[in-house]
């Protein structure tokens, strides 16, 4: 499973669209196997979300996804986790515990 979360340097970001980068999880049963950062360089929600999908993603993370975004993802059979706080990582084990869930 590959898993972005949406970072504006080592904090979650508030915004995935207008996020600095995503961290990269590969998380292979509920190990964490990869940990890379991918760069967001990309203007709208619907380059951002072209990112995510082109790269494999299964789940994003975030504080906060504007609906193009998320319908974006979506449509993509991407899981869209918003509302998550705290750290990345914290945000990514609470995701693997199940207590932060996704919306589609």
């Amino acid at each position: 499973m590959k898993i972005a979360v949406a970072c504006n340097g080592l904090d979650l970001s508030a915004h995935a669209a207008q996020c600095d980068s995503f961290l990269c999880y590969t998380v292979e049963k509920g190990i964490v196997t990869d940990c890379r950062n991918l760069p967001n360089m990309h203007d709208t929600s619907r380059e951002a979300a072209e990112l995510v999908t082109a790269v494999g993603f299964d789940t994003i993370i975030t504080g906060g996804i504007d609906m193009d975004m998320a319908d974006a993802l979506c449509d993509a059979g991407v899981e869209v986790v918003a509302g998550a706080k705290g750290t990345p990582r914290e945000a990514l084990d609470a995701y693997l515990a199940h207590t932060l869930m996704g919306c589609c």
